[in-house]
């Protein structure tokens, strides 16, 4: 009997030198191992169960938002290289055992801070020395009286501030036009410098005239007797003096006379900026003046004023 055999399997093949008995037997045990491999071999079910298990293992319980790959690329916003981008972004950042910043650190409201971690501030806030700060901002620029034409020489830039002895407090105004008086304001090429609070030997001397017609009505008082002094009250009309101008308003006093003293009392406060005077301007007529040399508006008030005219005998 010829014993031909399968090439892999090795099961038993017929041959035309075996007798049909021989071969029957041979094909009944090859079907027979057949049928006990294909026995031991996994069917559709078994193999959808398995693909199942396996999946479910990989998922383990993830949410339905990152239970697939493309998801999951998705929320690493699809970089290859996630590890290292997130390791480069956290190595940029400050660590809590302090670094140094690079940058100006902005803070979008107010914050809290213990002085003890702040470098300075733990000794000002045990002395509350303003002296103790580290890094103080400087004082404003300030410049003498005799200086003050230095003013037209800076470079400054707008919103700058500076002291000038004697005059007060300037800011300047890039494109400001405003008449370079040599007192509340200076010209430079791209703006002005202008007064924004006025030193009090600049208000003293905007006061000044009324001082010296009081100093004189005074003094001729006291150098005669029986002055005759004649009283006339009048109305207000100007409400406001425009800068470095004067305005004006008459009363008639009968009797006056051109070179008599003149004494005005307002009834009301007036702007600071602007000084009043009065003098006799025609037989009768007594002219009262608001001058005003700054570079503001000054507002008086439509009151009544108490006028005094004192006889030159």
């Amino acid at each position: 009997m010829i014993d031909n055999k399968t090439t892999n399997l090795l099961l038993p093949l017929p041959d035309s030198s075996n007798t049909l008995s021989q071969d029957v037997v041979r094909l009944i045990s090859a079907l027979n191992s057949i049928d006990s491999i294909l026995a031991a071999k996994a069917n559709s079910t078994d193999v959808s169960s398995a693909i199942s298990t396996a999946i479910a293992n990989l998922v383990n319980s993830s949410p339905t938002t990152l239970d697939t790959l493309k998801e999951l690329a998705d929320a690493l916003g699809n970089d290859p290289n996630f590890a290292t981008t997130i390791t480069t972004a956290l190595g940029n950042k400050l660590s809590l055992s302090g670094g140094t910043m690079t940058g100006i650190i902005a803070f979008a409201a107010a914050q809290t801070f213990a002085a003890s971690k702040v470098s300075g501030l733990a000794t000002v806030a045990t002395t509350g020395s303003y002296s103790d700060l580290s890094d103080k901002p400087a004082g404003l620029a300030t410049y003498s009286y005799d200086s003050r034409n230095t003013l037209r020489t800076l470079t400054p830039t707008n919103g700058d501030v500076v002291v000038v002895d004697g005059l007060g407090v300037f800011r300047f105004f890039t494109g400001s036009t405003e008449p370079d008086d040599d007192e509340s304001c200076f010209a430079t090429s791209t703006g002005r410098w202008l007064l924004q609070a006025a030193h009090w030997d600049l208000v003293d001397s905007w006061q000044l005239p009324e001082l010296e017609a009081i100093y004189d009505a005074i003094t001729l008082l006291e150098s005669r007797v029986t002055p005759t002094i004649l009283f006339a009250t009048g109305v207000n009309t100007v409400t406001s003096v425009l800068t470095q101008s004067a305005a004006s308003f008459s009363v008639s006093i009968p009797g006056a006379a051109v070179g008599d003293a003149v004494i005005v009392t307002p009834d009301a406060a007036h702007s600071v900026l602007a000084f009043i005077v009065g003098r006799v301007t025609a037989p009768g007529t007594v002219t009262v003046y608001f001058c005003n040399p700054s570079t503001s508006t000054a507002s008086t008030f439509a009151s009544t004023y108490t006028i005094a005219v004192i006889k030159n005998q």
